[in-house]
């Protein structure tokens, strides 16, 4: 394969333009160098919605299991919910194959630790780039790895059914860019309703779900009638 660009590792995550900068080879390398990296026996990996992210994730798990690592595929999360997988279900680390908010010719991965500690080019990221650029990325220590799937969204709503205001903000902010927006609708179908500070908060509440063609929850029950200043929900009591 071709050389690996250094540049792709950041101070965060790794990412470049897909298929040019990061590929299903260097997916399967940071696999590798991540396990190799974390001595992990047990890892977890999701992925985003972009049209290059199976391909991704499948050769980033293709590198940990070489490697020797057991793998749980979590398929299509959010990546604080892979975060909170890895500490459910006490792994020794998580990749979220994303690029975040970059525009869609881009790919990348965020990767934690134990606990969801995140790796940085600090520690971590500027150890695998250096496995990966200079092709010395250990042996593995033991057989292929095993693989399994999981699902940690129930667990997660459950987790999160007493969010505040501004929890609910950040998730969907997160996942604003279409990559999951229905885990926050499942969420919403677990709470009573949602109190926003101002007439003008309630509405871009309301408005990012309608943009995205969402106006009712699985309940039935209207997005608009669940979203409330203290004002309009004391006036509904009434």
């Amino acid at each position: 394969m071709a050389a690996v660009n250094p540049g792709i590792f950041k101070a965060y995550d790794i990412r470049g333009i897909y298929p040019t900068e990061l590929n299903e080879d260097v997916a399967r390398l940071a696999g590798r160098a991540f396990v190799a990296y974390l001595s992990a026996r047990r890892i977890g990996v999701s992925r985003d919605m972009r049209l290059s992210s199976p391909a991704m994730a499948a050769a980033f798990i293709d590198g940990a299991r070489e490697q020797g690592a057991d793998v749980i595929d979590y398929g299509m999360l959010g990546t604080d919910m892979i975060y909170f997988a890895v500490c459910r279900d006490g792994l020794d680390g998580g990749a979220q194959i994303t690029a975040s908010h970059n525009p869609k010719q881009y790919n990348g991965m965020k990767l934690v630790g134990r606990e969801a500690f995140p790796l940085s080019g600090d520690a971590g990221i500027s150890d695998m780039r250096d496995m990966i650029v200079a092709n010395r990325i250990p042996a593995p220590a033991g057989p292929k790895g095993t693989l399994a799937e999981a699902d940690v969204l129930d667990d997660y709503v459950q987790r999160n059914r007493g969010a505040s205001i501004d929890d609910w903000k950040r998730f969907s902010q997160r996942h604003g860019n279409e990559t999951i927006f229905k885990y926050s609708v499942t969420l919403l179908d677990n709470i009573e309703f949602i109190v926003a500070r101002s007439d003008n908060e309630r509405r871009e509440i309301i408005q990012s779900f309608t943009r995205r063609g969402i106006k009712k929850l699985p309940d039935g029950r209207k997005v608009e009638d669940i979203v409330h200043t203290p004002q309009s929900w004391s006036k509904r009591k009434q």
